[in-house]
């Protein structure tokens, strides 16, 4: 285990995760201020929902790919397990970075 590799790509994967999420402010698929509490499920955008679930999962897959390609292993068993420590390694530093309040920036998800 190549916990470089594993770290480089948690912070790939909040680095792309938080691009996406500003990206999301800026073309109007999140909505910003008052009106951006999700209330219930039919005042929701489903565009919103969109760009959230797929922002989510091309963030998480750059970081597992970056965090393959550090480790350099041609096998793709052990290529995927560094992918995955590194989303294991991402989702808590997410936590932290919504329980310190920066949550608003990587958009709903």
């Amino acid at each position: 285990m190549s916990w470089s590799a594993v770290w480089v790509g948690a912070l790939t994967a909040t680095a792309v995760g938080l691009v996406i999420g500003l990206i999301g402010i800026a073309i109007g698929a999140y909505p910003v201020g008052p009106e951006a509490r999700i209330v219930n499920w039919r005042s929701y955008q489903l565009m919103a929902l969109v760009w959230s679930v797929c922002g989510a999962f091309f963030a998480f897959v750059a970081g597992g790919w970056v965090a393959a390609r550090m480790r350099g292993e041609p096998r793709s068993e052990t290529a995927i397990l560094h992918g995955a420590v590194a989303w294991l390694t991402t989702v808590p530093l997410m936590l932290v970075f919504a329980a310190l309040g920066a949550a608003s920036f990587f958009g709903a998800w």
